[in-house]
């Protein structure tokens, strides 16, 4: 099977934020009594240490990239 739907599945994406430990979800009624797997994926801001990693990571890259310079003429004929 390559999708939900192939499955006999419907998908539903909600993006909320959490104010409780009980979340009400909007418009699944009529699948009350039926069952769901429910995954929550928690977005976490990113920390000092990530940011300043991510920071090296991009100047070392940088540091080691440029613009690629066509050859001309005669360094094609040296070659």
């Amino acid at each position: 099977m390559n999708s939900f739907a192939e499955a006999g599945m419907n998908v539903i994406k909600i993006n909320k934020r959490i104010e409780s430990n009980d979340i009400h979800i909007e418009g699944l009624e009529k699948y009350i009594g039926k069952d769901a797997e429910i995954i929550v994926l928690i977005e976490e801001p990113e920390n000092d240490d990530h940011a300043l990693n991510k920071k090296k990571a991009e100047e070392f890259i940088s540091s080691y990239s440029g613009k690629i310079k066509k050859w001309d003429r005669e360094e094609l004929h040296e070659r």
